[in-house]
């Protein structure tokens, strides 16, 4: 996973200083956001929680954006910020221009705008 990792923030990294779309398919649901991508951290977190939706480890991706929705639905991006939540899974896949990241989940495509 740790190698998974490094790709994924490799490819992000890349991504900085430009907008990113990030589409998410989660239990049947899309939403999508476009982020212009600041900065790219990985968080640890040090504490077990009795809730199993809180995961251990999660990809944070910096910058402004908004939600995307019908035009009258668009929001700006909550604290100017995306998290990529995920404990044992992580997988990627490069696909021509864009990056297809599953985690235990949720699977998400990201590519620049």
């Amino acid at each position: 996973m740790e190698q998974t990792l490094k790709s994924i923030k490799e490819w992000l990294e890349s991504c900085k200083d430009r907008p990113l779309v990030i589409d998410k398919k989660e239990d049947g649901d899309l939403d999508s956001v476009t982020l212009q991508l600041n900065e790219v951290v990985v968080a640890v977190r040090n504490e077990t929680h009795p809730d199993d939706y809180i995961s251990e480890r999660s990809l944070i991706l910096q910058g402004e954006g908004k939600v995307e929705g019908v035009p009258e639905e668009e929001a700006p991006l909550p604290q100017n910020l995306y998290e990529i939540p995920f404990n044992d899974k992580l997988e990627s896949r490069q696909e021509a221009q864009s990056l297809l990241i599953r985690t235990d989940r949720a699977e998400y495509i990201l590519r620049p705008e």
